[in-house]
């Protein structure tokens, strides 16, 4: 048994280094990207191909119907299951795209606009393709391939990232960012599809749907509402404050998010595969699930009081000045982003401990108040309103995401968890307050560059003095297996 143990740990360092690294360089395409795009394209350009972003995600999640989760967790599933549910899939991208063509239509009436009309329509492509990834991805997870999908991730994203800016030098405006969505799905599917060795055979059989009913309903149920809960912002402020204020707030939601989804997806997509492997040992789970939670927190608490405290310099630097109006709503819903961290790893948990009908019903609770936050800001009728709103929601559903999870799935210690993440809520704490004597001047860059280093210093030096880093370190840096592992 200590021998398997110290395999898990090995293989969940292993697989999140290297989804880590994959996923450091895929930020750093992507800001080189967008820093390009942002001084060539306006807020509104950004604005118009957010709310056709909004639609597309969400056929996304229908199309996905908790499939691919489903494929990770069962453990009695053929390759002829596989192809048949690749069937399903292929049938259902074709359908989705003739209907969100359709879909297309009402925006348009909607938001009185034809513009959307041709964008919407290219759109289709990367909803087709990416409904299509679905299950060649899922297979690739399952077998734990975290090199490979590393290696496509990066290779599909500089190739359309490098579309996108060839196209908006070449002055065609917001189709650069369309261009750059469809060549991303179609890459990303044909590279998956070539290394799962998915077959695809022209065949239904509704049996291996019996298999995965309960578990994939439930996962589908929590990715609508929580589909409905991160997007339904970007409708609402295009359509009622303005697709300016969505350009300002959806840069400023994206470069939150970026930490949130790049950072800890590096996570989660290892965790589920790995730890399912152990879905009925609760207490195995949780152990290694505080280890992850130790590294998150340190990690979330360090970015978050850089992206408050460097707001300004942050925006200014990566998008230039005409993007002030994303300051405040990035510098307030800052504030959320290690808890979004810390909270986003939970649904992997979920997952691996067969209980997707709690992360349903807790999914549920959160996206009552994330929905809330949103209704509020708007009513407001301003963007500053809305980032109050959303982080007051995250921050409430940090703590009954986890009283959910840890209490009544797992249940477990909840107060391990407490002491797991005290020490970097004390070091937070301080360095923030330190942070706020810092007064320095010079150019944006300069001022950044300094202000990172001050309060990474800062930080660093809380951590050491506590020992907090130091157990960080021990569970980054891979131990030595005893020999008496060796032996067993």
């Amino acid at each position: 048994m200590g021998r398997k143990v110290f395999d898990t740990v090995g293989k969940l360092r292993n697989g999140i280094i290297v989804t880590i690294i994959s996923k450091y360089l895929y930020i750093i395409i992507m800001f080189v990207v967008t820093m390009i795009l942002s001084r060539v394209l306006s807020p509104r350009d950004f604005g118009i191909v957010a709310v056709l972003t909004v639609f597309t995600n969400f056929f996304l999640v229908i199309g996905d119907m908790g499939i691919g989760a489903a494929i990770i967790q069962k453990r009695d599933l053929s390759d002829r299951d596989i192809s048949n549910f690749f069937f399903i899939m292929i049938i259902l991208g074709l359908l989705f795209g003739i209907v969100f063509i359709g879909i297309t239509e009402l925006i348009v009436l909607i938001y009185d606009d034809s513009v959307y009309r041709l964008i919407g329509h290219l759109l289709t492509f990367s909803v087709v393709f990416s409904i299509w990834n679905i299950i060649p991805q899922a297979v690739l997870q399952k077998k734990k391939e975290f090199k490979l999908m590393g290696f496509i991730t990066i290779s599909t994203t500089l190739l359309s990232g490098t579309i996108a800016i060839i196209s908006a030098l070449s002055k065609v405006g917001y189709f650069s960012i369309v261009y750059q969505s469809i060549f991303y799905a179609m890459l990303l599917f044909i590279f998956n599809l070539y290394y799962s060795k998915v077959k695809f055979k022209l065949e239904f059989n509704a049996k291996p749907l019996e298999k995965i009913k309960e578990y994939s309903m439930y996962q589908m149920l929590f990715n609508l509402i929580n589909y409905f809960a991160r997007n339904l912002d970007s409708f609402l402020i295009g359509k009622s404050i303005g697709e300016a204020a969505l350009g300002y707030y959806n840069m400023a939601y994206k470069l939150v998010l970026m930490p949130v989804q790049y950072l800890t997806n590096a996570v989660t997509p290892v965790l589920h595969p790995v730890l399912s492997d152990y879905q009925n040992n609760y207490s195995m789970i949780y152990k290694q699930f505080l280890k992850v939670v130790r590294v998150l927190a340190v990690l979330g608490g360090f970015i978050s009081i850089v992206c408050f405290s460097c707001a300004t310099e942050i925006i200014t630097v990566l998008y230039g000045s005409q993007w002030s109006g994303s300051i405040v709503p990035f510098k307030i819903m800052s504030l959320s982003i290690g808890f979004q961290m810390i909270m986003s790893a939970s649904g992997s948990i979920f997952q691996a401990s067969g209980n997707t009908k709690y992360l349903f019903l807790s999914g549920l609770a959160s996206s009552t108040l994330i929905i809330s936050g949103i209704v509020f800001g708007v009513l407001k009728g301003e963007i500053v309103y809305v980032s109050i709103g959303i982080t007051i929601a995250y921050i409430i559903n940090f703590f009954q995401t986890f009283y959910v999870l840890i209490n009544v799935v797992l249940k477990q210690s909840l107060r391990e968890f407490i002491v797991v993440i005290r020490w970097t809520v004390i070091s937070v704490f301080i360095t923030y307050i330190a942070s706020g004597n810092f007064k320095l001047s010079g150019t944006p860059l300069f001022t950044l560059v300094l202000k990172i280093t001050l309060i990474g210093l800062v930080y660093l030096g809380i951590l050491l003095i506590s020992g907090e880093l130091k157990r960080v370190i021990n569970i980054l840096v891979p131990q030595k297996r005893p020999e008496n592992m060796v032996k067993q």
